[in-house]
């Protein structure tokens, strides 16, 4: 696991480089990384406090108040050091980053965990919107790590991709080119978006429900539906299709003219281009 974007591999490192909000944002980490079979832990009360941890993390934070204690008390037996009820209180006005739909308060930053070059067993891509609320005139500022930042004010939203709690990369909520634009419209509390279609020159428009992800090309446009599937809308495209077809969700597309590119749920990366894609996939460019 990671905190403080410094490798964790022994209760030293654990502890010299704990703070709660990252612990909990990174949790299930915790679990698969701090395994007794991973790191090495000196005592029975140690192993011990990694149970009451993994026990309190499986119940999350609606766990029954003993489980709550215990997996805190058993964290404080793991840092060595006592968990201020300032640490706890902060972390409960922590944005929940395990949430499908993130809150941020405008004027605030969220910095997200980044992805780097991790690597895992299998690939199960998420997404989860972010909404920003509040009376603040001033933006949120979001970032993953130091590679990308999105800046939004109240009512604005962008979704972004995850894998293992880590985020990858914030996705388009508006495109346009000289013949189409194409934008997310989003309802509060409401995962998914509309996405509106507006041809420029004829100024007719067409709105599409439950849409995530989006892409132009040439001739026209493509999109994923809420059941994984891509809806191809390109004249260009659709005679290619063939080659983007998988057995699996479609998670995103990117275009770029005649080209296009579709990744799936499972890090499988279908393109156009007829290179040879491998799998466990989690960003693609064009």
């Amino acid at each position: 696991m990671k905190l403080k974007n410094n490798l964790i591999v022994t209760l030293p490192d654990f502890a010299k480089h704990f703070d709660y909000n990252e612990f909990w944002e990174n949790r299930r980490q915790f679990i698969r990384d701090m395994h007794p079979s991973k790191v090495y832990y000196w005592n029975n009360e140690q192993r011990n406090a990694y149970d009451n941890i993994v026990l309190w993390i499986n119940g999350g934070e609606s766990a029954e108040d003993s489980i709550i204690k215990n997996g805190i008390r058993a964290l404080e037996i793991l840092i060595s050091r006592p968990i201020g009820k300032d640490e706890i209180e902060e972390h409960k006005s922590f944005p929940d980053l395990s949430s499908q739909i993130i809150r941020v308060q405008a004027g605030t930053r969220l910095d997200l965990p980044s992805y780097t070059n991790e690597t895992f067993d299998s690939i199960n891509l998420r997404y989860h919107k972010i909404e920003v609320y509040g009376n603040s005139n001033k933006p949120a500022v979001i970032t993953i790590g130091t590679k990308d930042s999105v800046t939004l004010y109240a009512t604005e939203i962008t979704y972004v991709t995850e894998v293992e709690n880590l985020f990858i990369e914030f996705l388009p909520t508006h495109i346009q080119n000289n013949i189409y634009d194409l934008s997310l419209v989003s309802e509060e509390g409401h995962f998914f978006s509309s996405l509106n279609v507006r041809n420029l020159f004829s100024v007719k428009q067409i709105s599409y429900k439950d849409v995530i992800s989006f892409a132009l090309t040439d001739d026209g446009y493509i999109f994923i539906d809420s059941q994984g599937k891509p809806i191809i809308m390109s004249n260009s495209i659709n005679q290619l299709k063939f080659m983007l077809k998988y057995n699996g969700k479609a998670f995103y597309v990117k275009a770029n003219e005649n080209h296009a590119v579709i990744l799936y749920k499972d890090g499988t990366l279908k393109s156009t281009s007829g290179n040879i894609i491998t799998n466990k996939v989690v960003y693609a460019d064009i």
